[in-house]
């Protein structure tokens, strides 16, 4: 029971209140929360695009189809949706240049709070080997900071690293 209905009031005046209260709540959240809400997912985003180089090709947003301006996750929206409606328990992901897709799916795994994501690189390095064999690589997963690379927006109990060649 609320305030309201312990008034007894006439003329309209409890409809009147209720109305006012319901027209508050809708702009506080048209106004306040919505927009608030878009530029925390923004601000989200880009960081998730900087720190897992889903624009790994020299800032090409197009590898991923991510947009950093808007936070967009691109293809990494879709490997997302995938994960999150099959609700997989086990996941294997072979390769990645820093990381972007296996954290998607890490992501994916902790917020269905089900399933394990076992991510296998070689960590070969374009400039140290051989270049017939590999593209691109970047050696990113043998240096030691790479050993906490998915614990940004805590996804490290959802994915083990293996470096070593599948």
């Amino acid at each position: 029971m609320n305030i309201l209905d312990t008034i007894k009031l006439n003329w309209g005046i409890k409809r009147a209140v209720r109305k006012s209260a319901a027209d508050t709540h809708v702009w506080i959240d048209t106004a306040v929360l919505f927009p608030l809400m878009q530029r925390i997912q923004t601000y989200l985003g880009t960081r998730l695009i900087r720190h897992y180089g889903a624009d790994y090709r020299w800032n090409d947003e197009a590898s991923q189809q991510v947009r950093k301006k808007t936070g967009w996750l691109g293809y990494g929206a879709t490997y997302y949706s995938l994960v999150r409606n099959t609700r997989p328990k086990h996941i294997l992901c072979i390769g990645s240049m820093y990381g972007f897709i296996p954290y998607i799916f890490a992501r994916a795994c902790a917020d269905n709070r089900l399933g394990h994501v076992d991510f296998v690189d070689a960590g070969y390095d374009i400039n140290g080997g051989d270049k017939a064999t590999h593209n691109f690589g970047q050696g990113f997963w043998k240096k030691p900071e790479a050993r906490h690379q998915f614990a940004y927006l805590g996804n490290e109990r959802y994915i083990t690293s293996h470096i070593m060649t599948s």
